[in-house]
């Protein structure tokens, strides 16, 4: 595992800032009966699709639009309330 795990880092795909821990890295182990170069693969392509997708800035943009939707209806019905 930590072979695999400083491979990893070696070549950038895991980052040290968002590091995966051990269990998270087993799942790609045993969803390839622990051939690392399979789980090398199946990680990379997850790591690549993670980035094409923009799945870790979905919960910043999500959050985003819903803040400045409710601050809307928060100032609108503040303002009839008075």
């Amino acid at each position: 595992m930590n072979k695999w795990k400083n491979r990893l880092l070696e070549e950038g795909t895991l980052s040290e800032f968002k590091t995966y821990d051990e269990l998270y890295l087993l799942r790609f182990l045993r969803a390839r009966k622990f051939d690392i170069e399979k789980s090398n693969l199946m990680f990379t392509d997850f790591m690549k699709w993670r980035t094409e997708n923009n799945v870790d800035d979905i919960e910043v943009l999500l959050f985003y639009d819903l803040n400045k939707k409710c601050l809307f209806f928060f100032c609108l019905n503040y303002n009839f309330i008075i």
